[in-house]
């Protein structure tokens, strides 16, 4: 998928939050190739074989207190697996290769936007309008 894929852009008028988490899913790639000599004299057994190989590539942005300008956290995160399996039944190991590749990443990256949310803390409430500070 070239570019990013947006699931939901929020319009400007949107009500502002503590944070907002962006992210761009900036590559994603299944590649199955097949070694054909050792392929042919396998199959003779029962057992051709295909290699699958699997990329997974993206960011995320952690916007702070209605600022969606700068990011104050942004990390990229990536994963690449591979396996051979059964040329039959190579649909497994695709599936394999993306839910760990999810789960890998997306581990990671919860801790790391749970981590940056505890060290920036929360933002400051806006004073009401027309309140007074108090002497000091």
């Amino acid at each position: 998928m070239p570019g990013g894929v947006f699931v939901e852009d929020l319009p400007a008028n949107a009500p502002t939050a503590d944070y907002v988490l962006t992210g761009t899913l900036e590559r994603t790639a299944m590649r199955v190739a097949a070694q054909y000599l050792p392929g042919a004299v396998l199959s003779w057994l029962g057992v051709p074989f295909l290699y699958t190989d699997f990329e997974l590539r993206f960011s995320l942005q952690l916007h702070r207190c209605g600022d969606r300008k700068t990011a104050s956290f942004g990390k990229v995160y990536e994963h690449s697996g591979k396996r051979v399996s059964g040329a039959y039944y190579n649909s497994a190991a695709a599936r394999a290769l993306l839910v760990e590749g999810l789960r890998q990443t997306l581990d990671l990256a919860s801790a790391d936007v749970s981590a940056a949310i505890a060290a920036l803390g929360p933002c400051a409430a806006p004073e009401a309008a027309g309140a007074v500070a108090p002497p000091g």
